[in-house]
C-alpha cells in the first residue's frame, strides 16, 4: 500500500529476482515488495516454495523461488513482464488462507459508510466463501438499524462456487467478480460458473451482477473489441440485472465512453430477450399470492400489449418479484420510502419513483395511473398493468388491473 520512494509502481521484467516480505505494517521499495493482508494476517506460513503468486489478476506472475524463515519473506522470480502497483490484487491459487470473514478494517468501514448523512444502499462483501460471511455483515446492520441496506455477495473462489446455494439464501443479492474468479479457479471454467450463478440467482427472484474485465480495453482505448460487446451482450441474454464497470471508469483513460458503450449494448440486449433469453420463469416456484400475481403480470403484459407495469410497493419486494418473471414491459415502482427507492437501482426492469402515500384504494390507482404518464413512459391509449395491495397498507400484493391510459 505504501511505497517507499514515492513511486506509483515498479516494473519488472522475466527472471527479475526480488522478495516479498509478509511482515505487516511495512513499507516496499523494489527489490522487497511488503504485502499487506487483510486482518493483519502472516501468510507465510501458508505459501510454499513451487507456488506462484499473482498480481492484479495475473497481469504479472511470481515464482515462490525460496523462503527465509527468520526474516518472513519470500524470494521470487517474476514469470513475465509486468508491473506492481500500490492496491493491487494479490491471488495465490491452490492456496487456503485463513482469512477472518470481516477485518477490522472492514467493520470500520462499513461502520463509517453507514454513519454518513445519506448512509449506504449497497455493500458488495468480497471472497465470500460461506453464508456465515455474509451474515456476519449482517448483524452489523442489525445493529445499527440500517436494515435496508442490500448485501451483495462477490463469489470469487472455489469455496464460494460450492457453497453457493446458502450464500444465495443469505445474501440480498450476487456479484459475479470474474476477475478474481480467473485466477482462483481453472480459467475455462469462468463462463460456465458464470451462467449457473445467473440462473440459480434468478431463480431465487435476487439481484446479480456481472462484474470485471467487461470491456478492459477501453482503459486505455476509446472503443471496445467486439469479444467484449460479447460478453457484456451474453451475460444481459443470460439474465444478468446488472453489468458493471471497474478500471475502466475508476482509472481508466475513457470513463464516459465506457459507460456509453456498456449502456449501448445492454439497451440492444434487452430488446432481444424475447428471442434469444436463456430465463425459463415457467421454472420459478410460485409459492406465493405475490409470486402468483408476479407471473400473471408477465402474461398479462404480453397478451394485453401492455406498454408499462405500475407497482406500488412499501419494501420493494412487489417489483422485485416482477422483475424475476422479465416482462417486457418497463415496471415503474412506485414507493413511498426513499430508502426503496435507491434499493431498487440496479433490479432488471425496474424504474423507481418516490412519491406520497395514497389514502385510499380508489386513491392509489389513480396515482398510478398519474405517476405513468409523469414518468414518461407512455401516453393516451396506451395500456398499463397496476398491481398493489388492496388495502393500502395491507403489505401483501394481491391485486393486479389493466387500464388505458386517458
Amino acid at each position: 500500500e505504501v511505497f517507499e520512494d514515492g513511486a506509483d509502481e515498479y516494473k519488472y521484467v522475466t527472471g527479475d529476482k526480488f522478495r516479498v516480505s509478509t511482515k505487516q505494517g511495512l513499507k516496499s521499495t523494489r527489490d522487497n515488495i511488503a504485502l499487506n493482508v487483510a486482518g493483519g494476517l502472516d501468510i507465510f506460513d501458508d505459501v510454499e516454495v513451487g507456488q506462484t503468486i499473482l498480481i492484479d489478476d495475473g497481469k504479472l506472475g511470481l515464482t515462490v523461488a525460496a523462503k527465509d524463515v527468520e526474516a518472513r519473506e519470500f524470494d521470487v522470480v517474476a514469470q513475465n513482464d509486468g508491473a506492481i502497483g500500490k492496491q493491487k490484487g494479490v491471488n495465490i491459487p491452490n492456496t487456503t488462507i485463513p482469512f477472518p470473514a470481516l477485518a477490522e478494517r472492514d467493520n470500520d468501514d462499513i461502520r463509517f459508510g453507514l454513519s454518513q448523512p445519506n448512509g449506504l444502499n449497497f455493500i458488495a462483501i468480497s471472497f465470500v466463501r460461506t453464508a456465515k460471511d455474509v451474515n456476519e455483515v449482517r448483524a452489523i446492520l442489525e445493529e445499527t438499524g440500517n436494515t435496508h441496506v442490500q448485501l451483495l455477495a462477490k463469489i470469487e473462489n472455489q469455496q464460494g462456487i460450492d457453497n453457493l446455494d446458502e450464500i444465495i439464501d443469505a445474501a440480498d443479492g450476487i456479484m459475479i467478480a470474474r476477475g478474481d474468479m480467473g485466477i482462483e479457479v481453472p480459467f475455462e471454467m469462468v463462463p460456465v460458473f458464470q451462467k449457473e450463478i445467473i440462473r440459480k440467482v434468478n431463480q431465487a427472484g435476487k439481484v446479480v451482477v456481472t462484474a470485471t474485465n467487461m470491456l478492459e480495453s477501453m482503459t486505455e482505448k476509446p472503443r471496445a473489441t467486439r469479444s467484449e460487446i460479447s460478453d457484456v451482450f451474453n451475460a444481459v441474454i443470460d439474465g444478468t440485472d446488472a453489468t458493471m464497470l471497474s478500471g475502466e471508469s475508476a482509472n481508466g483513460k475513457y470513463p464516459r465512453e465506457s459507460v456509453r458503450t456498456m449502456a449501448t449494448v445492454n439497451k440492444n440486449a434487452q430488446t432481444l430477450l424475447k428471442e434469444y433469453g436463456r430465463l425459463h420463469p415457467e421454472n420459478c416456484d410460485k409459492d406465493s399470492v405475490t409470486e402468483v400475481v408476479a407471473s400473471a403480470v408477465k402474461n398479462a403484459a404480453e397478451s394485453m400489449e401492455v406498454k408499462l407495469i405500475v407497482a406500488l410497493t412499501e419494501s420493494g419486494a412487489t417489483a422485485r418479484l416482477i422483475s424475476k418473471y422479465r416482462p417486457e414491459a418497463d415496471i415503474l415502482a412506485i414507493t413511498f420510502d426513499e430508502k426503496v427507492e435507491r434499493g431498487l437501482m440496479i433490479n432488471w426492469g425496474v424504474i423507481p419513483m418516490l412519491m406520497d402515500k395514497p389514502d385510499s384504494t380508489d386513491d392509489m390507482f389513480e396515482v398510478a395511473e398519474r405517476a405513468a404518464l409523469a414518468s414518461g413512459l407512455v401516453e393516451s391509449g396506451d395500456n398499463i398493468v397496476i398491481v398493489a395491495g388492496v388495502p393500502v397498507g395491507s403489505g401483501r400484493t394481491n391485486t393486479m388491473r389493466i387500464r388505458t391510459i386517458k
